[in-house]
Order: C-alpha cells, then sequence, then structure tokens
C-alpha cells in the first residue's frame, strides 16, 4: 500500500549534549515506567503553565511508549506524550525540550501507525528535529531523527516515494537524501560517541549504500560504545549479527 510507508524506530533515548534534554531515564520495570509517567502525566496537566513539567512528562511517556511497543496502549501513551511536548513548546518557543521531546514521541508513533497517521507523525518528528537544531546545531538526538526519517524515505522503491508525494504532499518525502541520511547519522555519532545506536544505525546506512568496510567500523565502534540501559545491549546484538554476515 501507498500509504504504508515509512518504517523507522527514532530512538527516544538519544542523548543530547550538555545543556539539553536528558536522556530518557533507566527504569526497573514496565509497571515502573506506567507508574512514572501517571504521576507526570498528572502533575504536568494539574499546572500546564509549568515548562519543565511538561518536557519532563513527555520525556516519560516516550520511555513507555518505547516500552510498550506495537500496541494500542503505546499509540495512546505516545499521543498524550505529543501532545504534553507541544504545549511545553508553545510555552517555551525556543526551549530545546519541548520540540525535541514532541520530535522523539512523534517518531516513536511514526513505528506503530499506519497509514496517513504514519505519515503526519513522521512529518511532525522531521519538523520538530527540524527546529531542535535550529536552536542547538550540536544537538545529537536531533540528527539521529533526522537521519533515520531520511534513510527510512530513501529505502522506499522509487514508486512509492513518488506516488506518496504526490498524494500527501509530505515535505519530507520530497526533501530525503542518502546524502543527509549518511551526514546526520555521522554527526549524531560523533557528537555522542558513547551511544551505541549512532553507530548502529550509521552502520545500517554504510550497508545499504554498499559502503561495507565503512559499515564494519560503524558495527564495530557499536560494541565497544559502552552500555547504558537495557536497549543498547540489543543494539550490540544487532551489531554482531550484521557483522557475522556477508560484508
Amino acid at each position: 500500500m501507498v500509504l504504508e510507508l515509512i518504517t523507522l524506530m527514532v530512538v527516544a533515548s538519544g542523548p543530547v549534549r550538555t545543556g539539553a534534554a536528558e536522556a530518557l531515564p533507566v527504569l526497573d520495570s514496565l509497571t515502573e515506567e506506567r507508574s512514572r509517567f501517571a504521576r507526570l502525566e498528572t502533575a504536568a496537566r494539574e499546572l500546564p503553565s509549568d515548562y519543565a513539567r511538561l518536557w519532563e512528562a513527555a520525556r516519560a511517556g516516550a520511555a513507555l511508549g518505547a516500552a510498550l511497543g506495537d500496541t494500542e496502549e503505546a499509540r495512546k501513551v505516545l499521543r498524550s506524550a505529543i501532545g504534553l511536548a507541544g504545549a511545553a513548546a508553545a510555552l517555551v518557543p525556543d526551549g530545546v525540550e519541548g520540540h525535541y521531546w514532541a520530535a522523539a514521541s512523534a517518531g516513536l508513533l511514526a513505528d506503530v501507525e499506519g497509514g496517513r497517521t504514519k505519515i503526519r507523525a513522521a512529518e511532525r518528528a522531521w519538523q520538530e528535529s527540524e527546529r531542535v537544531l535550529a536552536l542547538d546545531s550540536l544537538h545529537a538526538g536531533a540528527h539521529h531523527i533526522q537521519g533515520r526519517l531520511n534513510a527510512a524515505v530513501m529505502r522506499l522503491s522509487w514508486v512509492k516515494r513518488t506516488l506518496a508525494k504526490h498524494l500527501l504532499g509530505a515535505e519530507l518525502l520530497g526533501r530525503a537524501s542518502w546524502e543527509e541520511a549518511e551526514r546526520h547519522l555521522r554527526l549524531a555519532s560523533e557528537l555522542a560517541p558513547e551511544e551505541p545506536v549512532h553507530h548502529l544505525e550509521l552502520g545500517v546506512a554504510y550497508a545499504d549504500l554498499g559502503r561495507m568496510e565503512d559499515a564494519r567500523r560503524a558495527f564495530e565502534a557499536t560494541l565497544s560504545a559502552p552500555s547504558h540501559r537495557a536497549a543498547d545491549e540489543a543494539y550490540k546484538m544487532r551489531a554482531l549479527e550484521l557483522l557475522a554476515g556477508p560484508m
């Protein structure tokens, strides 16, 4: 289907440099993540003029949505997180955190939605991450989102990209390129080399482009990076699988 277009995994725990939004907290269980989000969401809605409460609740929603996977609960949580982050961005338009967590939550929603909703969510992730980079050009998490979106679009067939562009007028479908995918993912890996996911996604992009030696080096960098959270071990397992295949 033309509308079932963009498959991406924008990692909401993508790191950011000092002074911007913090990485997603590492929590002990899904129950704890649900409890944290419920508590922060309630606090944010009780005091909707508190910028920090809004974006912190959105961050917790992104963490929970990522943990829940492709479920209706995840979609509900991520829609709430986008709304909270959007409210934060409206309160403080030049604040990085509101825009970033709107981008991250929208990217995660695009990963589990279909049809026009997927396109709208991906467009939101694109636009919000561009706003972040306009405010902070060295924001590793926003570069990661931009790189993943560019790569996701370029992995579509030319026919699907062309049809979707004409039917939907989607901005990111018309602007995406492999050059931009590589540039953003390389920047993310340089700005936050301690994050395995940046090296992994750069390596996957290199492999798509047939640059196998570059891909190998990126996968090896994935394995050399420290593990901050459980997801990092999954990224390293994926890098091992890719290194074991034909390179």
